[in-house]
């Protein structure tokens, strides 16, 4: 019982700091979103719990936006390129949709010219 305590915890901790990166990005506080999305695959990253893949997912996709927009074009396909690596198996709605959205990023990064940043 404790484990699935545990496990709900950290579900709504992964979200949490999520929610901390996308509030970071509704004022152009840039370096403060990343180092929230980065804390969040820092603690998280490695879990095997599939309600945190959800969180993660957006959050590396949310890195790859935010990385696209200052101009840092590699960074950010990497990015997109992880979501699609880490996750592109997963059965999960929530999960795959940040799938699908990181192969349309990826395939429009892709079409950029390569001096448009």
């Amino acid at each position: 019982m404790a484990n699935n305590a545990e496990g709900k915890l950290n579900s709504w901790v992964a979200w949490c700091m999520l929610e901390k990166g996308i509030a970071y990005s509704k004022i152009d506080a840039h370096s403060d979103e990343l180092a929230a999305y980065d804390e969040l695959l820092e603690q998280f990253g490695n879990s095997a719990d599939l309600k945190i893949h959800a969180s993660l997912a957006n959050a590396i996709f949310y890195r790859g936006e935010t990385l696209e927009q200052i101009g840092q074009f590699q960074s950010a396909m990497a990015a997109y390129e992880d979501v699609m690596r880490r996750f592109a198996g997963s059965e999960e709605p929530e999960v795959t949709q940040w799938v699908e959205f990181a192969a349309e990023a990826k395939a429009r990064l892709a079409e950029k010219p390569a001096d448009a940043g």
